[in-house]
């Protein structure tokens, strides 16, 4: 079984992700349930155990907000998942999501894998704000003790003409169940 922790600065997509990934055809979802919101963000923790490839998983996230009870539950997302699923909003400047996992430091353990969702990309439209950004978090070194696995372009949420956005965003689950 591995635990994937999904994180990210405040409304990325996180529980986008997890409405999408539950409601994708092929993952068998056996229990899950979403944390408790405050105007519409994750306070406490969404949470699901799924099956691929005859295995049981879990992926677990929290809100990037900084309220007392929502740094409690990434605390304990970043204790124990294995691998992580970093979430970010193309649409948005890159600057504050990165410091908020350099913040984190959470790529401490050498033997976890990564995988990093450059999300929202039906709101930028251009594949040069991906590169761009992909290339800024490159550079950025906050990744540099764990193995990426992939840097993805996501869309996590439904939606028509960016099927395979919603399937990267699946993805980038998926490439962390080994």
């Amino acid at each position: 079984m591995v635990n994937i922790g999904l994180l990210g600065y405040k409304n990325v997509g996180k529980t986008s992700l997890f409405t999408l990934f539950k409601e994708t055809k092929g993952v068998k979802v056996l229990t899950g349930q979403f944390g408790s919101s405050r105007e519409g963000h994750t306070v406490t923790m969404d949470f699901i155990r799924f099956t691929n490839e005859g295995k049981m998983h879990s992926l677990f996230g929290t809100g990037g907000h900084e309220w007392r009870l929502t740094v409690y539950h990434r605390n304990y997302v970043l204790k124990n998942a294995d691998n992580f699923v970093c979430m970010f909003d193309l649409s948005v400047p890159s600057e504050p999501q990165l410091e908020f996992f350099k913040k984190l430091e959470i790529l401490a353990n050498p033997k976890g894998k990564l995988v990093i969702a450059l999300n929202k990309y039906d709101l930028v439209k251009e594949e040069s704000v991906f590169e761009t950004f992909k290339q800024t978090i490159e550079e950025s070194r906050f990744i540099s003790t764990i193995k990426t696995v992939k840097i993805l372009p996501t869309v996590a949420v439904p939606k028509n003409g960016y099927e395979k956005f919603n399937e990267n965003a699946v993805k980038a689950v998926l490439l962390l169940c080994d």
